[in-house]
C-alpha cells in the first residue's frame, strides 16, 4: 500500500505540472483574445467534463495521465502535439471589432488567400474572439511559449519553498569513522563538515561531487562545525591526506552511510534572490544531460519515459518524504526546457513555424506542418516506450534517476 501512495503522489506530481503548463497557454490565449474551445488534462475518455454556458469551453479530467492539451476552434492542440477533431465555432456574443482587431483580421486573410491555395472566407458575423489562424504571429508565439514560461515560474516558486525548508548549502555530520581513518584528530564524531577546500556542499553540489575532483594523496583543507564547542574550524589544523578507500576511491576514511545531512534553511528574501538563480542552474543541468544524449556520450538510459519518471520519482519520495520539495521545482523545469526545444509537435517547433510565417508573411501549407509534427510525435512516443522497455525489462535507469546524487 505504501507503494501504492508514493506512485499517487508521483502521478500527482506530474500532472500538477502539465496543469500549470496548460495554464499558461489558456490564460494567455484569453488575455490575447484567441478563442479557446477545450481545456483538457489527460487523453482517451473524460472522466469529468464541464462545459461552460458563458463562453462554450470544455473543461476536462481525462483517463490517461500523461499529458493535456489547450484546444483552439480551428487549429490542434498547443500544448500537446495531438490533432484533435475539428470543432464548430462556438457562438459568441456579436460585438462591432475594433478597428485594431478588423485589421489584423484583414491581414490573416490576405496572405493566407495569397498561400498555398488556402482560403479564409470573410466573417459576415462580427466576433470578439480570434480563431487561433486569425491571431497575429506575435498572438500565437505568446501563446505558444507561455506553457514554458509558466512551469519555469512556477519553478522558481517551488524553489523559494525548497530553500526556506532545507536551504542552498548543507553540510555533512559524520557520526562513524573507518578504523584507519586519516581523518582521526581532525574530525571527530558528531562534527559537521562544511566544505572542502573551500567549496560548499549544495544542492546540485553534494559531498560526493565534491569529493570525486581529489585524487588519493592529496591534501584537503577542512571546514569543520566542531560538534562539542560550536566553533567552526579552517586552516592547517584541519588538513586532512586523502586515503585509498576500499573501492579504490579517494576519500577521509569516513562512513557516509552513517552520516547525516545538515540543513542551513534560509529565510524569505534571501530565499526569493537564490531561486532565481537555483532554477537557472537546473535548467543549466537539464541542457548538460540533453547535450550528452545528443552527443551520445548518454545512452539510452538518460531517458525517462512516464513509466520510469513516475518509478524514480516515487522511489525518491519513498527514500525520503522531502525529497517532493526539490522534485517540484526539477520536474517544473525540465517541463520548460523540454517543450521549448525545436522537435516537432512541441511548442518550440511550433513556434518555429509561427517565427517563419511572421517573416514570410504567409503560412507555411497547414498539412506539411501537419505531417512533420506527426512524424516528429510518432518518433518522440517511440523513444519514450523503447525508454520504458529498458527502463523495465533492460536495467535502465531514466533521466531522473541519473540526477539521484543531488536528491536530498
Amino acid at each position: 500500500m505504501a507503494i501504492v501512495f508514493y506512485i499517487f503522489v508521483a502521478i500527482l506530481i506530474l500532472m500538477l505540472m502539465i496543469t500549470i503548463h496548460e495554464l499558461g497557454h489558456y490564460l494567455a490565449a484569453k488575455m490575447l483574445k484567441i478563442q479557446v474551445t477545450e481545456f483538457s488534462i489527460g487523453f482517451g475518455k473524460a472522466i469529468f467534463k464541464r462545459t461552460s454556458k458563458k463562453t462554450g469551453e470544455v473543461f476536462a479530467i481525462r483517463m490517461i495521465p500523461l499529458g493535456g492539451y489547450c484546444a483552439f476552434a480551428d487549429e490542434d492542440a498547443a500544448g500537446s502535439g495531438f490533432t484533435k477533431k475539428k470543432e464548430e465555432p462556438i457562438a459568441l456574443v456579436e460585438k462591432t471589432e475594433p478597428n485594431a482587431i478588423q485589421e489584423e483580421k484583414m491581414w490573416h486573410q490576405q496572405n493566407y488567400q495569397q498561400s498555398s491555395g488556402i482560403k479564409i472566407e470573410k466573417s459576415t458575423n462580427d466576433k470578439k474572439l480570434f480563431t487561433y489562424t486569425e491571431a497575429a504571429p506575435w498572438r500565437r508565439l505568446i501563446v505558444l511559449f507561455s506553457g514554458a514560461f509558466f512551469n519555469f515560474v512556477s519553478a522558481i516558486i517551488f524553489s523559494v519553498i525548497l530553500l526556506m525548508i532545507v536551504g542552498y548549502t548543507q553540510g555533512v555530520m559524520i557520526n562513524t569513522l573507518t578504523q584507519n581513518s586519516a581523518s582521526w584528530g581532525v574530525i571527530t564524531p558528531g562534527d559537521t563538515i562544511l566544505a572542502v577546500n573551500g567549496q560548499e556542499f549544495t544542492l546540485l553540489r553534494g559531498f560526493g561531487a565534491v569529493m570525486s575532483q581529489f585524487s588519493a594523496g592529496d591534501t584537503v583543507t577542512l571546514r569543520i562545525l566542531c560538534g562539542a564547542t560550536g566553533e567552526i574550524l579552517e586552516g592547517v589544523n584541519t588538513q586532512v591526506t586523502l586515503a585509498t578507500l576500499a573501492d579504490g576511491r579517494p576519500g577521509l576514511g569516513v562512513y557516509l552511510n552513517t552520516a547525516q545531512i545538515v540543513y542551513q534553511p534560509m529565510g524569505f528574501f534571501s530565499a526569493i534572490g537564490r531561486a532565481f538563480l537555483f532554477s537557472f542552474e537546473l535548467a543549466w543541468v537539464i541542457l548538460t544531460f540533453l547535450w550528452l544524449l545528443v552527443s551520445g556520450q548518454l545512452g539510452l538510459s538518460g531517458i525517462g519515459g512516464p513509466i520510469s519518471t513516475v518509478s524514480v520519482m516515487a522511489a525518491n519520495i519513498s527514500s525520503d518524504f522531502i525529497n517532493i520539495f526539490l522534485l517540484l521545482p526539477l520536474i517544473s523545469v525540465n517541463l520548460a526546457v523540454f517543450n521549448l526545444l525545436p522537435i516537432p509537435a512541441l511548442d518550440g517547433a511550433r513556434m518555429i513555424f509561427v517565427g517563419v510565417e511572421w517573416v514570410r508573411r504567409k503560412p507555411i501549407n497547414p498539412e506539411i506542418e501537419g505531417r512533420i509534427h506527426m512524424v516528429g510525435l510518432i518518433i518522440l512516443m517511440g523513444l519514450v516506450l523503447l525508454a520504458d522497455m529498458n527502463f523495465l525489462f533492460g536495467g535502465g535507469r531514466g533521466a531522473l534517476e541519473l540526477l539521484g546524487r543531488w536528491l536530498l
